[in-house]
């Protein structure tokens, strides 16, 4: 089913009451919108939005470069399309401008198989469950008072909402403490509570906080570091146990239940989790196939100093001159 027409345009959708975050202020939505025509005439819209600035970059990705390169295109291929597109602007991706677009021409692809289907995307996509918890993040912003972000919680908790999102970043540490424990205290231990930093701290400041919010039995900490920072959220994931809680689709728990919950392993009274370190009594794995056994070091080699393994590698590395044989087996608790 060919692509005859692809368009794009953005409206601004001016706030009722400006929020505010770690990072920013919710002044405006600007919401960039794409129509996808088919030539069975079915129309496919997408859409992508940002909190104020960068909503008209995103529409000349779009126009520029995206949407022409869709006629003509088989909108069933999905997949293909999407690669197509990323690779096409390789030298912009991955970014904010470029993800936000991307998003977009896929919604509108989706939306044409669905209206072509005639079935709701959540059936289209796999259809597992009928329903999905939800929570409520309206009462929580970061600029509401410690009072009013009590009760905002209690309203959606009495709506009958099974979690609420509050935001969290304020200048210190206690004070971000004083306004989750006394929404805790408010709702009890039943209601859900998420916590989201917008990307706004470092991973010591992020280690720091998450220590801190640990006896509040948060359900997730959300967007604590940077998104592009992996490597920096899975250290901090080993070093807390603050929010995780995560929906377990595996278990096949009945839907409508709530935000479900899989805890960490309690630890001892006054014991804090040690990120994991290497048993110094264990070799180095060798990084050649040979052992020292096979390949004995000459007496003169070993009468003289024993060097140290340098930490990031297995190899013996030999300073100038020196005897440059097969790596061996190192065993740093001997020197």
């Amino acid at each position: 089913m060919r692509i005859v027409e692809a368009s794009a345009h953005l409206a601004d959708i001016a706030v009722e009451t400006v929020r505010t975050d770690a990072v920013q202020s919710f002044i405006k939505q600007e919401t960039v919108f794409v129509d996808l025509v088919t030539e069975d005439g079915n129309r496919g819209t997408g859409y992508a939005y940002t909190i104020g600035t960068g909503g008209t970059s995103v529409l000349a990705m779009l126009r520029a470069h995206l949407l022409p390169r869709l006629i003509g295109a088989d909108a069933r291929q999905i997949e293909y399309l999407w690669h197509d597109l990323f690779a096409s602007t390789r030298a912009t991706t991955v970014g904010a401008i470029t993800s936000l677009a991307l998003a977009a021409v896929d919604t509108a692809l989706w939306d044409l198989r669905c209206l072509r289907a005639g079935e709701p995307l959540w059936r289209v996509a796999g259809g597992f469950r009928r329903e999905v918890p939800l929570y409520d993040t309206e009462g929580g912003w970061l600029h509401l008072s410690t009072d009013e972000l009590v009760r905002g919680a209690l309203a959606a908790q009495a709506a009958g909402w099974p979690g609420v999102k509050l935001k969290v970043g304020k200048p210190h540490v206690t004070r971000d403490v004083e306004r989750l424990r006394a929404v805790r205290e408010a709702v009890g231990p039943e209601l859900e509570i998420m916590v989201d930093a917008n990307q706004s701290m470092t991973a010591a400041e992020a280690r720091r906080r998450a220590a801190a919010f640990e006896p509040l039995e948060l359900a997730w900490f959300e967007e604590p570091l940077p998104a592009d920072d992996v490597s920096g959220h899975a250290v901090l994931a080993r070093s807390t146990c603050a929010g995780r809680r995560y929906h377990a689709v595996a278990e096949g728990r009945a839907p409508g239940r709530g935000l479900q919950r899989a805890r960490m392993p309690a630890l001892p009274d006054g014991a804090a989790r040690q990120p994991r370190r290497r048993d110094p009594q264990r070799p180095l794995r060798r990084t050649h196939p040979t052992t020292a056994r096979d390949h004995p070091r000459p007496a003169a080699d070993r009468e003289r100093p024993r060097h140290r393994a340098r930490r990031s590698g297995t190899r013996h590395r030999l300073g100038p001159g020196r005897d440059r044989g097969p790596s061996r087996r190192l065993d740093r608790s001997k020197g």
